[in-house]
Protein backbone atom coordinates (compact mmCIF):
# COMPACT_ATOMS: atom_id res chain seq x y z
CA UNK A 1 0.00 0.00 0.00
CA UNK A 2 1.06 3.69 -0.72
CA UNK A 3 2.33 5.22 2.69
CA UNK A 4 0.99 8.74 0.53
CA UNK A 5 -2.49 7.14 0.05
CA UNK A 6 -4.43 9.57 1.91
CA UNK A 7 -2.39 12.87 1.53
CA UNK A 8 -3.56 15.15 -1.50
CA UNK A 9 -1.27 15.21 -5.14
CA UNK A 10 -0.70 18.86 -4.69
CA UNK A 11 0.37 18.28 -1.03
CA UNK A 12 2.99 15.48 -2.22
CA UNK A 13 4.53 17.69 -4.81
CA UNK A 14 5.16 20.74 -2.42
CA UNK A 15 6.81 18.23 0.59
CA UNK A 16 9.03 16.69 -2.42
CA UNK A 17 10.04 20.57 -3.22
CA UNK A 18 10.51 22.05 0.18
CA UNK A 19 14.42 21.18 0.31
CA UNK A 20 14.90 23.21 -3.17
CA UNK A 21 14.52 26.46 -1.56
CA UNK A 22 17.06 26.19 1.00
CA UNK A 23 19.75 24.80 -1.19
CA UNK A 24 19.50 27.91 -3.50
CA UNK A 25 19.19 30.05 -0.06
CA UNK A 26 22.62 28.72 1.10
CA UNK A 27 23.86 28.88 -2.34
CA UNK A 28 23.04 32.79 -2.69
CA UNK A 29 24.59 33.37 1.02
CA UNK A 30 27.58 31.37 0.28
CA UNK A 31 27.91 33.21 -2.73
CA UNK A 32 27.38 36.92 -0.84
CA UNK A 33 29.55 35.72 2.20
CA UNK A 34 32.41 35.47 -0.88
CA UNK A 35 31.70 38.54 -2.43
CA UNK A 36 32.04 40.33 0.93
CA UNK A 37 35.00 38.67 2.26
CA UNK A 38 36.47 39.97 -1.88
CA UNK A 39 35.78 43.44 -0.96
CA UNK A 40 37.15 43.49 2.37
CA UNK A 41 40.47 41.92 1.22
CA UNK A 42 40.61 44.41 -2.12
CA UNK A 43 39.86 47.17 0.33
CA UNK A 44 43.04 46.23 2.62
CA UNK A 45 45.23 46.14 -0.01
CA UNK A 46 44.00 49.35 -1.72
CA UNK A 47 45.31 50.83 1.34
CA UNK A 48 48.15 49.00 2.10
CA UNK A 49 48.87 50.61 -1.77
CA UNK A 50 47.95 54.23 -1.09
CA UNK A 51 50.34 53.80 2.46
CA UNK A 52 53.30 52.61 0.42
CA UNK A 53 52.78 55.10 -2.44
CA UNK A 54 52.93 58.05 0.46
CA UNK A 55 55.80 56.58 1.55
CA UNK A 56 57.25 56.37 -2.13
CA UNK A 57 56.36 60.16 -2.65
CA UNK A 58 58.13 61.22 0.53
CA UNK A 59 60.92 59.20 -0.03
CA UNK A 60 61.77 60.70 -3.42
CA UNK A 61 60.63 64.35 -2.37
CA UNK A 62 63.57 64.14 0.33
CA UNK A 63 66.04 62.55 -2.36
CA UNK A 64 65.31 65.15 -4.66
CA UNK A 65 65.88 68.19 -1.61
CA UNK A 66 68.89 66.37 -1.00
CA UNK A 67 70.15 66.30 -4.41
CA UNK A 68 69.44 70.01 -4.75
CA UNK A 69 71.53 70.87 -1.89
CA UNK A 70 74.20 68.35 -3.18
CA UNK A 71 74.52 70.25 -6.50
CA UNK A 72 74.16 73.76 -4.17
CA UNK A 73 77.21 73.35 -2.11
CA UNK A 74 78.83 71.48 -5.04
CA UNK A 75 78.71 74.47 -7.33
CA UNK A 76 79.72 76.73 -4.45
CA UNK A 77 82.35 75.00 -3.37
CA UNK A 78 83.52 74.68 -6.96
CA UNK A 79 83.56 78.38 -7.79
CA UNK A 80 86.06 79.08 -5.30
CA UNK A 81 88.81 76.79 -7.27
CA UNK A 82 89.98 79.32 -10.48
CA UNK A 83 92.02 77.96 -13.20
CA UNK A 84 93.38 79.28 -16.05
CA UNK A 85 91.88 78.64 -19.26
CA UNK A 86 92.84 75.41 -21.10
CA UNK A 87 91.92 72.12 -21.23
CA UNK A 88 90.99 70.09 -17.98
CA UNK A 89 90.76 66.61 -18.15
CA UNK A 90 90.22 63.85 -15.39
CA UNK A 91 93.03 63.70 -13.76
CA UNK A 92 93.58 66.97 -13.61
CA UNK A 93 89.59 67.51 -11.96
CA UNK A 94 90.46 64.75 -9.95
CA UNK A 95 93.90 66.65 -9.00
CA UNK A 96 91.45 69.55 -8.30
CA UNK A 97 88.73 67.60 -6.27
CA UNK A 98 92.00 66.09 -4.02
CA UNK A 99 93.88 69.12 -3.48
CA UNK A 100 96.94 67.04 -5.26
CA UNK A 101 97.41 69.71 -8.15
CA UNK A 102 100.92 71.21 -8.16
CA UNK A 103 101.68 75.27 -8.24
CA UNK A 104 102.44 74.76 -12.27
CA UNK A 105 98.80 74.22 -12.57
CA UNK A 106 98.15 78.16 -11.49
CA UNK A 107 95.02 77.39 -9.05
CA UNK A 108 93.70 79.83 -7.05
CA UNK A 109 91.59 79.43 -4.47
CA UNK A 110 88.97 82.54 -3.06
CA UNK A 111 88.05 82.80 0.37
CA UNK A 112 84.48 82.05 1.76
CA UNK A 113 82.12 84.67 1.33
CA UNK A 114 79.91 83.01 3.99
CA UNK A 115 82.02 82.60 7.08
CA UNK A 116 85.55 82.45 8.14
CA UNK A 117 87.99 79.61 7.82
CA UNK A 118 91.18 79.10 9.34
CA UNK A 119 92.73 78.19 6.19
CA UNK A 120 91.87 77.83 2.69
CA UNK A 121 91.13 74.44 1.67
CA UNK A 122 93.58 72.86 -0.39
CA UNK A 123 90.71 70.99 -2.88
CA UNK A 124 86.72 70.68 -4.04
CA UNK A 125 86.14 68.02 -1.35
CA UNK A 126 88.03 70.26 1.56
CA UNK A 127 85.29 73.28 0.70
CA UNK A 128 82.56 70.97 0.15
CA UNK A 129 83.21 69.32 4.21
CA UNK A 130 84.36 73.24 5.17
CA UNK A 131 80.38 74.33 4.16
CA UNK A 132 78.81 71.08 5.74
CA UNK A 133 80.72 71.91 8.82
CA UNK A 134 79.36 75.44 9.01
CA UNK A 135 75.68 74.37 8.46
CA UNK A 136 73.33 76.57 10.39
CA UNK A 137 70.24 73.78 10.31
CA UNK A 138 72.30 70.40 11.19
CA UNK A 139 70.34 67.73 13.08
CA UNK A 140 72.11 64.86 15.47
CA UNK A 141 70.87 62.08 14.26
CA UNK A 142 71.54 58.85 15.96
CA UNK A 143 74.30 56.23 14.33
CA UNK A 144 75.92 59.11 12.06
CA UNK A 145 78.93 61.49 12.57
CA UNK A 146 78.51 64.77 14.30
CA UNK A 147 81.37 66.14 12.12
CA UNK A 148 81.92 65.55 8.54
CA UNK A 149 85.30 64.35 7.65
CA UNK A 150 86.50 63.01 4.72
CA UNK A 151 86.59 59.46 3.97
CA UNK A 152 87.42 56.48 0.73
CA UNK A 153 84.07 56.39 -1.32
CA UNK A 154 81.18 54.19 -0.63
CA UNK A 155 81.34 52.57 -3.41
CA UNK A 156 84.98 50.92 -2.09
CA UNK A 157 83.39 49.21 0.89
CA UNK A 158 80.58 47.30 -1.25
CA UNK A 159 81.07 43.87 -1.45
CA UNK A 160 82.74 42.46 -4.77
CA UNK A 161 78.72 41.29 -6.40
CA UNK A 162 77.23 44.33 -5.45
CA UNK A 163 80.29 46.42 -7.01
CA UNK A 164 80.11 44.64 -10.03
CA UNK A 165 76.40 45.55 -10.16
CA UNK A 166 77.12 49.62 -10.22
CA UNK A 167 79.90 49.05 -12.52
CA UNK A 168 82.68 50.32 -10.12
CA UNK A 169 85.58 48.69 -10.42
CA UNK A 170 87.56 48.56 -6.97
CA UNK A 171 89.77 51.89 -7.03
CA UNK A 172 93.38 52.07 -4.91
CA UNK A 173 92.30 53.10 -1.21
CA UNK A 174 93.28 56.37 -0.07
CA UNK A 175 94.21 57.24 3.45
CA UNK A 176 91.36 59.06 5.49
CA UNK A 177 91.75 62.41 6.13
CA UNK A 178 90.18 64.80 8.49
CA UNK A 179 88.94 68.80 9.27
CA UNK A 180 88.15 70.52 11.80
Amino acid sequence: MNAYAHVSPSRIKRHKRRGFILVVSMSVLVILGSLAVAAAIMSQGNLRTAATQVQVTSALSAAEAGMQLAESRLSEAARRFVVQPGSINGAFGTALWDGTYTSQDAVSVTPNEKFSESSLPRGIAEALVSIHSHDQNALDVEGLPAQTSLTNSPLENLPEELRARTGSAPRRSRSPATTA
